[in-house]
């Protein structure tokens, strides 16, 4: 598990990573301080990523329960497509705490204009 998915950890690998063709080649996901092997035993930093684009599970996380799986990085990679295609953040706040507390919830706005 990666853990840390966000815009800024998704790089190309040179500036003629995309094809003629229109293919993406060298694009290469970065930055795996955050990462762990999901059958892992013990897990450091059980809470862990960026808000906004971390999973709610890694948020809501309890010591008591079983670990999260692969699905928090696919949550990421959703938040990821969601402000490529809107054009704002999909949990976007003034604070750390507000962020977060939006980001647990996962409730969007699906009334707003931007939709």
């Amino acid at each position: 598990m990666h853990r840390d998915i966000k815009p800024e950890n998704i790089l190309f690998q040179d500036k003629d990573s995309l094809d003629k063709d229109g293919g993406v080649d060298g694009l290469k996901i970065v930055d795996y301080g955050l990462a762990t092997f999901r059958d892992e035993k013990i897990i450091i930093f059980t809470k862990c990523g960026t808000p906004g684009f971390v999973a709610p599970e890694i948020i809501t996380y309890d010591e008591k329960e079983a670990i999260y799986q692969l699905n928090v990085d696919t949550f990421s990679v959703g938040v990821i497509l969601h402000v490529l295609l809107v054009g704002e953040q999909s949990f976007a706040g003034k604070s750390r705490n507000t962020i977060l507390n939006k980001n647990k919830e996962c409730k969007l706005d699906y009334k707003s204009k931007k939709y």
